[in-house]
C-alpha cells in the first residue's frame, strides 16, 4: 500500500511537505503533446501557485519544452527530471498524475499509477477509456483541451476526499482487472522499465 512507502522525492527537490505535486510519466515526444501539458501546468499554477510539475523522461521533444517553461517563467515550478529509475519513489511523492497524449496503446503507466493509488488525468485516447472509467479511478479529457485538463486537475487538488475517492477505486480496478501476478509484474516494472516508453 502507498502508505507504506516513503518517498525522498520531495527532500530530493526541496519542495515543501505542503505543496502539491503533478507527475508527468513517459517520453518526451510528440505524441505526448508537451505543449499542452505546459499550458495546462501555467493554468494550474496560476490558480494553485503552491504545484509543482514534474516531467519524468526523456526525449526529442525536452530541449524545446525546458526552453519553453524557461520563457513562462516558471522553472522552478515545472521541473524536468530525466529518466529515473526510482519510480517507486516517483509515484509515491504525487499527488495528481497527468497525460495529455495524443495518442496510446495500453499504457503501463496508468496501471502503474492505479496501482500507487495516484488519482490520474488523461487524455481519452487509444486503450486509456477500457482502463480507466471516467468519474469512477479516473477523469478522462478530450485531446487539446488545456481548460477541461487543468479544471480536472485542479478539482483533484482542491478537493481532498474526490483525490481519495479516485485512489482507492483505483486500487480496486487493478485489483479486479488484473490478475495478481499481473499486479505483481506491473510493480516490478514500476522499479524498472516506467520511463522507456
Amino acid at each position: 500500500k502507498r502508505e507504506n512507502v516513503v518517498s525522498t522525492l520531495r527532500e530530493e527537490l526541496h519542495i515543501p511537505a505542503t505543496s502539491k505535486i503533478v507527475g508527468i510519466v513517459g517520453r518526451l515526444r510528440y505524441e505526448k503533446d508537451i505543449p499542452t501539458t505546459l499550458k495546462v501546468a501555467q493554468k494550474v499554477i496560476q490558480e494553485h501557485p503552491d504545484t509543482y510539475f514534474l516531467l519524468v523522461g526523456d526525449g526529442p521533444d525536452r530541449e524545446g519544452a525546458e526552453k519553453t517553461v524557461q520563457q513562462m517563467g516558471l522553472a522552478d515550478k515545472i521541473r524536468f527530471l530525466g529518466f529515473r529509475q526510482d519510480a517507486l519513489n516517483v509515484y509515491t511523492a504525487l499527488d495528481v498524475f497527468a497525460s495529455t497524449s495524443l495518442t496510446e496503446g495500453t499504457p503501463n503507466t496508468v496501471l502503474e499509477a492505479l496501482a500507487m493509488e495516484v488519482p490520474i488525468v488523461h487524455t481519452a485516447v487509444g486503450g486509456v477509456p477500457e482502463m480507466i472509467q471516467d468519474g469512477y479511478d479516473g477523469i478522462l479529457c478530450r485531446v487539446g483541451d488545456v481548460e477541461g485538463i487543468a479544471q480536472a486537475v485542479l478539482s483533484l487538488l482542491n478537493d481532498e476526499e474526490k483525490a481519495n475517492r479516485l485512489r482507492e477505486h483505483g486500487r480496486q480496478t487493478v485489483c479486479a482487472k488484473f490478475s495478481f501476478a499481473n499486479r505483481l509484474k506491473t510493480l516490478e516494472t514500476i522499479y524498472e522499465e516506467v520511463t522507456q516508453m
